[in-house]
């Protein structure tokens, strides 16, 4: 036998449908409360098309979407055609650069080795390459290279600017050659006058 609804917090809508669910009309309720009225309805039905779409307009989403996608996909594998289209040449490139490097590498290696030899030669004996010694000599040594390395740019230098002066001018290479690096200006001349 149903009990009947005798405290106000009973009256609520939702217990209202528990009671009415769990005793039916044994419970005294009518059912027409548990249901919504035309404004909650109306609410209801305003709140779910503002913020739930349609299912037309969830299919036409989905459909566009996988659309997108598909073109996504296939503007990838065009890329990825396009790449391995190249794949050779970069992989040609990539062995050249790795060659050259290594050869570099050697070069350098090797340099340093010569070095080291004249370095050895040059103290006239067999010396341990972590000794102050041998350490300043390199220095030495390499610092000597450097201003060696330097005269031959700027005699180079000089060549291809005598070079370019014979063809411009005329001028014998000699001529240029011969002439100083830094000739006088004429400001220089009148101070050393007075």
């Amino acid at each position: 036998m149903a009990r009947p609804l005798t405290k106000f917090y009973q009256y609520e809508r939702e217990k209202i449908r528990q009671h009415y669910a769990k005793y039916g009309r044994e419970s005294l309720v009518k059912a027409g409360v548990c249901w919504p009225n035309k404004e909650e309805l109306a609410f209801q039905r305003k709140f779910e098309e503002t913020f739930y779409p349609s299912l037309n307009k969830l299919m036409e989403d989905m459909v566009v979407e996988r659309k997108e996608r598909e073109k996504e996909i296939q503007q990838k594998e065009k890329e990825f055609l396009k790449g391995m289209a190249k794949k050779d040449k970069l992989i040609q490139e990539f062995r050249a650069k790795q060659l050259a490097s290594l050869e570099q590498e050697e070069a350098e290696r090797k340099r340093q080795e010569k070095i080291v030899a004249e370095v050895r030669e040059y103290l006239g004996f067999n010396i341990d390459q972590s000794d102050a010694r041998f350490q300043e000599a390199l220095a030495k040594k390499e610092e000597d290279e450097r201003a060696m390395a330097k005269k031959a740019l700027k005699k180079d230098k000089k060549s291809r600017t005598a070079m370019m002066l014979q063809q411009l001018l005329g001028v014998s290479e000699e001529e240029v050659l011969d002439s100083p690096s830094n000739p006088p200006r004429e400001e220089d001349g009148k101070m050393k006058d007075k």
